[in-house]
Protein backbone atom coordinates (compact mmCIF):
# COMPACT_ATOMS: atom_id res chain seq x y z
CA UNK A 1 0.00 0.00 0.00
CA UNK A 2 1.34 3.42 -0.93
CA UNK A 3 -1.28 5.80 0.39
CA UNK A 4 0.50 6.58 3.65
CA UNK A 5 3.47 7.91 1.70
CA UNK A 6 1.40 10.85 0.52
CA UNK A 7 2.14 13.93 2.63
CA UNK A 8 -1.43 15.10 2.15
CA UNK A 9 -2.67 12.17 4.21
CA UNK A 10 -0.43 12.88 7.17
CA UNK A 11 -0.97 16.58 7.74
CA UNK A 12 -2.06 17.64 11.23
CA UNK A 13 -5.63 16.42 11.70
CA UNK A 14 -5.09 13.55 9.27
CA UNK A 15 -2.66 11.26 11.05
CA UNK A 16 -5.59 10.36 13.30
CA UNK A 17 -7.77 9.44 10.33
CA UNK A 18 -4.93 7.81 8.44
CA UNK A 19 -4.09 5.56 11.37
CA UNK A 20 -7.69 4.40 11.60
CA UNK A 21 -8.03 4.04 7.85
CA UNK A 22 -5.09 1.65 7.75
CA UNK A 23 -6.90 -0.39 10.34
CA UNK A 24 -9.92 -0.62 8.07
CA UNK A 25 -7.83 -1.49 5.04
CA UNK A 26 -6.11 -4.29 6.95
CA UNK A 27 -9.17 -5.74 8.63
CA UNK A 28 -9.39 -8.46 5.99
CA UNK A 29 -6.10 -9.75 7.37
CA UNK A 30 -7.53 -10.14 10.90
CA UNK A 31 -5.29 -7.34 12.15
CA UNK A 32 -5.61 -5.18 15.25
CA UNK A 33 -5.19 -1.39 15.28
CA UNK A 34 -5.59 0.44 18.59
CA UNK A 35 -5.42 4.22 18.88
CA UNK A 36 -5.10 6.06 22.21
CA UNK A 37 -5.38 9.80 22.75
CA UNK A 38 -3.99 10.90 26.11
CA UNK A 39 -4.49 14.35 27.62
CA UNK A 40 -2.10 15.03 30.50
CA UNK A 41 -2.49 18.24 32.52
CA UNK A 42 0.09 19.88 34.80
CA UNK A 43 -0.54 21.87 37.99
CA UNK A 44 -0.40 25.21 36.16
CA UNK A 45 -2.88 24.21 33.43
CA UNK A 46 -0.32 23.43 30.76
CA UNK A 47 0.03 19.90 29.45
CA UNK A 48 0.44 17.55 26.52
CA UNK A 49 -1.83 15.87 23.99
CA UNK A 50 -0.44 12.55 22.79
CA UNK A 51 -1.58 10.08 20.16
CA UNK A 52 -0.40 6.48 20.08
CA UNK A 53 -1.45 4.06 17.37
CA UNK A 54 -0.31 0.46 17.62
CA UNK A 55 -0.53 -1.77 14.57
CA UNK A 56 0.05 -5.46 15.07
CA UNK A 57 2.33 -7.38 12.70
CA UNK A 58 -0.42 -8.22 10.23
CA UNK A 59 -1.55 -4.61 10.02
CA UNK A 60 2.05 -3.46 9.60
CA UNK A 61 2.55 -5.89 6.73
CA UNK A 62 -0.27 -4.13 4.88
CA UNK A 63 2.03 -1.10 4.62
CA UNK A 64 4.59 -2.94 2.52
CA UNK A 65 8.14 -4.20 3.03
CA UNK A 66 9.19 -1.15 5.09
CA UNK A 67 6.16 0.03 7.07
CA UNK A 68 8.13 2.64 9.03
CA UNK A 69 9.29 4.37 5.84
CA UNK A 70 5.75 4.16 4.45
CA UNK A 71 4.41 6.58 7.06
CA UNK A 72 5.28 10.19 6.24
CA UNK A 73 5.27 12.55 9.23
CA UNK A 74 7.17 15.62 7.95
CA UNK A 75 4.12 17.89 7.86
CA UNK A 76 3.23 16.97 11.43
CA UNK A 77 6.73 17.78 12.63
CA UNK A 78 6.64 21.09 10.78
CA UNK A 79 3.43 21.92 12.64
CA UNK A 80 5.12 21.44 15.99
CA UNK A 81 4.26 17.82 16.70
CA UNK A 82 6.91 15.47 18.00
CA UNK A 83 6.45 12.24 16.06
CA UNK A 84 8.12 8.85 16.09
CA UNK A 85 7.43 5.72 14.04
CA UNK A 86 9.14 2.50 15.05
CA UNK A 87 8.98 -1.26 14.78
CA UNK A 88 8.11 -3.05 17.99
CA UNK A 89 8.66 -6.55 19.27
CA UNK A 90 6.60 -9.03 17.33
CA UNK A 91 6.78 -7.13 14.05
CA UNK A 92 4.19 -4.46 14.69
CA UNK A 93 4.50 -0.69 14.29
CA UNK A 94 3.96 2.00 16.89
CA UNK A 95 3.22 5.59 15.90
CA UNK A 96 3.54 8.28 18.59
CA UNK A 97 2.70 11.94 18.14
CA UNK A 98 2.57 14.57 20.87
CA UNK A 99 2.26 18.32 21.22
CA UNK A 100 2.29 20.49 24.35
CA UNK A 101 -0.19 23.24 25.19
CA UNK A 102 0.97 26.18 27.28
CA UNK A 103 -2.28 27.02 29.04
CA UNK A 104 -5.89 25.75 29.33
CA UNK A 105 -7.11 27.92 26.45
CA UNK A 106 -4.72 26.19 24.03
CA UNK A 107 -5.97 22.65 24.65
CA UNK A 108 -8.94 22.92 22.30
CA UNK A 109 -6.88 24.03 19.31
CA UNK A 110 -4.33 21.23 19.80
CA UNK A 111 -7.14 18.66 19.97
CA UNK A 112 -8.65 20.16 16.81
CA UNK A 113 -5.32 19.80 15.02
CA UNK A 114 -5.27 16.14 15.93
CA UNK A 115 -8.87 15.26 15.20
CA UNK A 116 -9.58 17.45 12.18
CA UNK A 117 -12.75 19.45 11.44
CA UNK A 118 -15.00 16.41 10.99
CA UNK A 119 -13.16 14.17 13.39
CA UNK A 120 -14.54 12.51 16.51
CA UNK A 121 -13.06 14.82 19.16
CA UNK A 122 -15.07 18.01 19.47
CA UNK A 123 -15.39 20.99 21.80
CA UNK A 124 -12.69 19.92 24.23
CA UNK A 125 -11.80 22.40 26.95
CA UNK A 126 -9.95 22.70 30.23
CA UNK A 127 -10.53 25.06 33.12
CA UNK A 128 -8.41 25.59 36.21
CA UNK A 129 -9.77 27.42 39.25
CA UNK A 130 -7.12 28.18 41.85
CA UNK A 131 -8.68 29.44 45.07
CA UNK A 132 -7.19 30.38 48.43
CA UNK A 133 -6.93 26.79 49.67
CA UNK A 134 -7.98 24.58 46.74
CA UNK A 135 -7.31 24.04 43.04
CA UNK A 136 -10.05 22.60 40.82
CA UNK A 137 -9.57 21.17 37.32
CA UNK A 138 -12.36 20.47 34.82
CA UNK A 139 -11.58 18.69 31.57
CA UNK A 140 -14.19 17.65 29.05
CA UNK A 141 -15.39 17.34 25.50
CA UNK A 142 -17.44 15.24 23.12
CA UNK A 143 -16.62 12.07 21.22
CA UNK A 144 -18.85 11.98 18.13
CA UNK A 145 -18.84 8.69 16.23
CA UNK A 146 -20.97 8.08 13.16
CA UNK A 147 -20.60 4.30 13.36
CA UNK A 148 -18.72 4.26 10.05
CA UNK A 149 -14.99 4.36 9.45
CA UNK A 150 -15.69 6.75 6.58
CA UNK A 151 -15.78 9.43 9.27
CA UNK A 152 -12.00 9.28 9.50
CA UNK A 153 -11.45 10.10 5.86
CA UNK A 154 -12.03 12.98 3.47
CA UNK A 155 -11.92 13.60 -0.28
CA UNK A 156 -8.11 13.77 -0.45
CA UNK A 157 -7.63 10.68 1.68
CA UNK A 158 -10.20 8.78 -0.38
CA UNK A 159 -8.44 9.80 -3.58
CA UNK A 160 -5.28 8.18 -2.23
CA UNK A 161 -7.23 5.06 -1.28
CA UNK A 162 -8.56 3.99 -4.69
CA UNK A 163 -11.65 6.17 -4.37
CA UNK A 164 -12.91 4.58 -1.16
CA UNK A 165 -12.79 6.47 2.12
CA UNK A 166 -11.05 3.58 3.88
CA UNK A 167 -9.53 1.76 0.92
CA UNK A 168 -12.24 -0.95 1.01
CA UNK A 169 -15.58 -1.16 -0.71
CA UNK A 170 -18.64 -0.98 1.59
CA UNK A 171 -19.30 -4.71 1.13
CA UNK A 172 -15.69 -5.64 1.91
CA UNK A 173 -15.66 -3.43 4.96
CA UNK A 174 -18.96 -4.79 6.28
CA UNK A 175 -17.71 -8.36 5.94
CA UNK A 176 -14.40 -7.51 7.61
CA UNK A 177 -16.05 -5.78 10.56
CA UNK A 178 -18.43 -8.69 11.01
CA UNK A 179 -15.47 -11.06 11.21
CA UNK A 180 -13.34 -8.77 13.42
CA UNK A 181 -15.71 -6.46 15.34
CA UNK A 182 -12.98 -5.20 17.70
CA UNK A 183 -10.36 -4.71 15.00
CA UNK A 184 -10.19 -0.91 15.25
CA UNK A 185 -10.54 0.85 18.60
CA UNK A 186 -10.24 4.34 20.05
CA UNK A 187 -9.34 5.06 23.65
CA UNK A 188 -9.33 8.41 25.45
CA UNK A 189 -7.18 8.78 28.57
CA UNK A 190 -7.05 11.81 30.87
CA UNK A 191 -4.50 12.57 33.55
CA UNK A 192 -5.09 15.48 35.91
CA UNK A 193 -2.68 16.78 38.57
CA UNK A 194 -5.02 15.87 41.43
CA UNK A 195 -7.29 13.04 42.47
CA UNK A 196 -10.40 12.76 40.32
CA UNK A 197 -13.56 13.59 42.23
CA UNK A 198 -16.13 13.02 39.46
CA UNK A 199 -16.13 11.45 36.01
CA UNK A 200 -18.88 11.31 33.39
CA UNK A 201 -18.47 9.20 30.27
CA UNK A 202 -15.16 7.81 31.52
CA UNK A 203 -14.04 5.34 34.17
CA UNK A 204 -11.72 6.32 36.97
CA UNK A 205 -8.66 4.15 37.43
CA UNK A 206 -8.45 2.14 40.63
CA UNK A 207 -4.66 2.15 40.56
CA UNK A 208 -4.07 5.76 39.49
CA UNK A 209 -6.59 8.13 41.13
CA UNK A 210 -5.57 11.00 38.84
CA UNK A 211 -6.53 9.18 35.62
CA UNK A 212 -9.71 8.19 33.81
CA UNK A 213 -10.37 6.56 30.44
CA UNK A 214 -13.02 5.45 27.97
CA UNK A 215 -12.88 3.07 24.98
CA UNK A 216 -14.94 2.68 21.82
CA UNK A 217 -15.04 0.14 19.01
CA UNK A 218 -15.05 1.94 15.68
CA UNK A 219 -17.04 1.12 12.57
CA UNK A 220 -19.64 -0.95 14.42
CA UNK A 221 -22.55 0.81 12.68
CA UNK A 222 -23.78 2.41 15.90
CA UNK A 223 -23.76 6.23 15.97
CA UNK A 224 -22.50 7.41 19.35
CA UNK A 225 -22.32 10.78 21.05
CA UNK A 226 -20.36 10.53 24.29
CA UNK A 227 -19.93 13.53 26.57
CA UNK A 228 -16.80 13.13 28.66
CA UNK A 229 -16.08 15.24 31.72
CA UNK A 230 -13.51 14.71 34.42
CA UNK A 231 -13.19 16.85 37.55
CA UNK A 232 -10.35 16.87 40.05
CA UNK A 233 -9.44 18.98 43.03
CA UNK A 234 -6.70 19.27 45.59
CA UNK A 235 -6.22 21.23 48.77
CA UNK A 236 -3.20 23.49 48.69
CA UNK A 237 -0.79 23.21 51.61
CA UNK A 238 0.48 26.77 51.14
CA UNK A 239 -2.36 28.56 52.99
CA UNK A 240 -2.07 26.07 55.86
CA UNK A 241 1.64 26.70 56.17
CA UNK A 242 1.09 30.44 55.90
CA UNK A 243 -1.58 30.43 58.60
CA UNK A 244 0.55 28.22 60.84
CA UNK A 245 3.46 30.58 60.35
CA UNK A 246 1.22 33.53 61.07
CA UNK A 247 -0.04 31.91 64.27
CA UNK A 248 3.51 31.29 65.44
CA UNK A 249 4.41 34.90 64.69
CA UNK A 250 1.44 36.12 66.72
CA UNK A 251 2.37 33.89 69.66
CA UNK A 252 5.95 35.14 69.54
CA UNK A 253 4.76 38.74 69.48
CA UNK A 254 2.47 38.13 72.47
CA UNK A 255 5.28 36.40 74.37
CA UNK A 256 7.63 39.29 73.71
CA UNK A 257 5.02 41.79 74.81
CA UNK A 258 4.28 39.89 78.01
CA UNK A 259 7.98 39.53 78.72
CA UNK A 260 8.52 43.26 78.34
CA UNK A 261 5.54 44.00 80.55
CA UNK A 262 6.90 41.69 83.25
CA UNK A 263 10.29 43.42 83.20
CA UNK A 264 8.66 46.84 83.62
CA UNK A 265 6.71 45.62 86.65
CA UNK A 266 9.85 44.31 88.36
CA UNK A 267 11.44 47.72 88.11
Amino acid sequence: MSWLRADRVTRPGRLFGAALAVGASALLSACQVDTTVRIAVEDNGSGTVALRTVLDAEAANELGADPVAAISVDDLRNAGWEVSVRRVEGGGVEVDASKPFSNPRRLGSVIDELSGPAGPLRDWSLSVDSGFATATYRLGGTVELTGSLDQFSDAEVAAALDGFATGRSPDELAAALAAHPDGVTLRIETELPAEITAATGADRSDDEPETASARWVLGDGKPTTAHVRVDASERSQTPVVWMAGGAVAVLVAVAVALSGRGRRRRR
